[in-house]
């Protein structure tokens, strides 16, 4: 599969992104080294459906959204690729693709997830702030939510001591990552590019990366393998 299918395949009409990573990946532990085709994925999320003609839309899809991504700074990462997480690789519907702007390098190394309440205590946040400290401390990527509260305090706890942190939201109907490395009031994109990253599962372009009151169910699913 080339970079423009691992695309295709997170935007196949009528199957949902988490449908189509996990059936994917699904025929590929069964498939005893025999390469998977998205007309595969499609016959099998969607069997009344024209697997060609969904393909060839998908493929549309993936070329407009790569060059998008180029005019706008942002590099497509497949699953297979050396700087994809390794541990993402694991559940069981892995994104086919990640959506890069500046460097991942902070997520190549060890990382564990520091997460918790946005109406935290006090006792709380500084409990949140101090463990996320001491791990950077140690070189371990802390990553969370870029919630308010305790998720917050990990972010800031970590950069404060010099590390780097990975925090996830949803903008709009993207799944972002921002490796931070600089502290902002609030945390922002501008402060996440200066030597970090975004990463996402579309190639939106988030500008501002407040702290949100809002759920965001896709968070707990990539941070399940740190």
């Amino acid at each position: 599969m080339d970079l423009q299918r691992a695309v295709a395949l997170s935007v196949l009409p009528g199957i949902s992104r988490l449908k189509a990573a996990a059936v994917f990946k699904a025929l590929t532990d069964q498939s005893g080294g025999r390469p998977i085709s998205l007309e595969d994925v499609v016959e099998a999320c969607r069997a009344d459906a024209d697997a060609a003609a969904v393909t060839r839309e998908a493929m549309a899809t993936a070329s407009a959204l790569l060059s998008a991504g180029a005019a706008s700074g942002i590099a497509a990462v497949p699953i297979w690729a050396p700087e994809y997480p390794a541990l993402l690789r694991t559940i069981v519907d892995p994104p086919s693709v990640l959506w890069v702007r500046g460097d991942v390098g902070a997520l190549a190394g060890r990382s564990v997830a520091v997460i918790g309440s946005r109406a935290a205590t006090p006792y709380a946040l500084e409990v949140a702030r101090r463990l996320a400290g001491e791990l950077a401390g140690r070189g371990v990527t802390v990553v969370s939510g870029l919630a308010r509260g305790a998720d917050a305090a990990a972010h800031r706890g970590s950069l404060e001591a010099g590390g780097s942190t990975v925090a996830l939201r949803q903008p709009d109907n993207a799944v972002a990552l921002a490796v931070l490395d600089g502290l902002g009031q609030p945390l922002t994109a501008t402060s996440a590019n200066r030597s970090g990253a975004w990463l996402m599962t579309s190639p939106a372009t988030p500008t501002r990366c407040r702290c949100s009151r809002r759920s965001s169910p896709p968070t707990s699913r990539t941070c399940s393998p740190a």
